[in-house]
C-alpha cells in the first residue's frame, strides 16, 4: 500500500487538526507518516502509533515562499518532499503554503526519478496520453476546443498576474478579487444559473 507524507505543520489549525486527520486515515486503512517538530506533534497522537520525523520548522503562509524553502532546510513541508526523493513514501499531503509545497516539489521534478507517461496519468499530473507523434495534433485540437469556451476568467487572472509583479500579497488578492468582481457581475452570476439548470456540464461548453 502507497504511504503519504503529511505535513503536521502546515495550514492555520496546525498541528492539531493535522494530526487529527492522519489519525482519521490511519483508521480508515491509509498508510500516512507527519513530518514536523516531534515535541508538538507527538502529544496529540496519544497512544496512537504513526511515525513522525522530526523537521522543526515552519514556513507560514505570509512568508515569502522561495525565501523561506532557502532559509529552512529543516521546514515540515522539505521534510515531506525528501522522504518522496528517497522513494520512503509516494505522495505528499500538505494544507500550508502553496508556494513552499510547488517550489519544493521543483526539487523533485528537476531532479528525481524519472516518471512515465503512464504513471503521470495514472497520478494525475497529465490529463491526456496520445501516440507518439500525434501530440502537436491534439495539442492543437484541445486549443481550438478551448478556444470556444468563455474567455473573460482567464484573461482576468492573465491581467491579475502580470500586475501583481512588486506588490505586497495584500495588495495582490485585493487586485485579483477586483478584476473577478467585474467578470462577476458581468457574467459570473448568469453563468452559475445556467450552470446549476444543467447547462455546461461533462465537458459541453454552453456559450
Amino acid at each position: 500500500m502507497n504511504t503519504i507524507a503529511v505535513d503536521a505543520m502546515g495550514g492555520d489549525s496546525a498541528p492539531v487538526e493535522v494530526v487529527k486527520g492522519a489519525i482519521k486515515a490511519k483508521e480508515d486503512g491509509i498508510n500516512v507518516v507527519l513530518c514536523g517538530d516531534e515535541n508538538l506533534v507527538k502529544p496529540y497522537l496519544g497512544n496512537v502509533e504513526i511515525p513522525v520525523y522530526h523537521y522543526p520548522q515552519v514556513i507560514s503562509m505570509d512568508e515569502d515562499p522561495l525565501k523561506a524553502i532557502r532559509a529552512k532546510k529543516e521546514a515540515s513541508i522539505i521534510g515531506c518532499m525528501q522522504l518522496l526523493k528517497e522513494k520512503k513514501v509516494e505522495a505528499v499531503f500538505s494544507a500550508g503554503s502553496t508556494g513552499a509545497t510547488l517550489i519544493s516539489a521543483m526539487d523533485i521534478v528537476l531532479t528525481g526519478r524519472k516518471v512515465s507517461s503512464e504513471e503521470s496519468y495514472k497520478i494525475g499530473l497529465c490529463e491526456y496520453l496520445v501516440e507518439d507523434g500525434k501530440s502537436l495534433e491534439f495539442a492543437e485540437a484541445l486549443a481550438l476546443n478551448l478556444s470556444n469556451l468563455p474567455q473573460s476568467c482567464m484573461r482576468s487572472d492573465m491581467i491579475s498576474t502580470s500586475e501583481q509583479n512588486g506588490v505586497s500579497i495584500k495588495e495582490a488578492l485585493k487586485n485579483e478579487w477586483l478584476l473577478s468582481k467585474k467578470e462577476l457581475k458581468r457574467q459570473g452570476l448568469k453563468g452559475a444559473d445556467r450552470f446549476v439548470s444543467g447547462k455546461g456540464r461533462h465537458g459541453q461548453p454552453d456559450t
